[in-house]
């Protein structure tokens, strides 16, 4: 009897969690639709995050929909800015790279391209759990994303390696994506970013 009730607890909190992150992932394609597209992914990944983050937190009753169109609001500008910024940087190193392959051929120029291609690819990676941890100004984000990553290199390393995994994953899943992709990518990240951003605020405090 005991075995059989702690099976369909763990079956109903499966299925709450199923639901969740069906429902969050839903939240993010209406809302990035939203926002035209290319104003909506910005804040709707980022409300994505956060929670995330609070489930994290634990705090997993918190009422989704209300929660995540705050964060969709109050974030929507920064967020936006951000996007812009790395989309700008991002469209450089794009085209500095073929110009590097088509025409200069020049090994030492392109190997600090790649080099500079992987700095703000990580830099990407902890953007959004930044901008859900820390209240910061658009470009002090960027800054913040780059030194997390630097300082904290296992986690890192873990974030590369699921974003690698996810990227499987979907190849071979795609319903996967289509149902619940952008949380099933986003949680591991939150997880491991928030361990990071833990150990390096216990860092600062043995320190003061």
């Amino acid at each position: 009897m005991y075995n059989a009730r702690g099976f369909s607890r763990l079956v109903i909190d499966g299925s709450d969690w199923i639901f969740k992150i069906m429902y969050v992932h839903l939240l993010w394609i209406v809302f990035t639709v939203l926002g035209l597209g290319i104003f909506g992914v910005m804040p709707a990944t980022a409300a994505v995050f956060s929670t995330i983050r609070k489930w994290l937190m634990k705090e997993s009753d918190i009422a989704i929909f209300p929660y995540f169109l705050h964060i969709y609001r109050s974030t929507w500008k920064t967020s936006n800015i951000i996007g812009l910024v790395l989309f700008a940087m991002g469209s450089f190193i794009y085209v500095d790279l073929k110009v590097s392959q088509e025409f200069l051929k020049f090994a030492p120029i392109h190997f600090f391209l790649l080099l500079v291609l992987f700095i703000f690819i990580i830099t990407c990676l902890f953007v959004f759990p930044a901008l859900a941890h820390y209240e910061l100004k658009p470009l002090q984000y960027l800054k913040q994303s780059l030194l997390l990553a630097l300082a904290q290199p296992i986690y890192l390393l873990s974030i590369l390696l699921w974003t690698l995994s996810a990227y499987v994953i979907y190849s071979y899943i795609p319903v996967l994506y289509i149902f619940m992709g952008a949380t099933v990518f986003a949680f591991p990240i939150m997880w491991f970013s928030l361990r990071a951003f833990n150990k390096i605020e216990l860092k600062k405090s043995q320190q003061a």
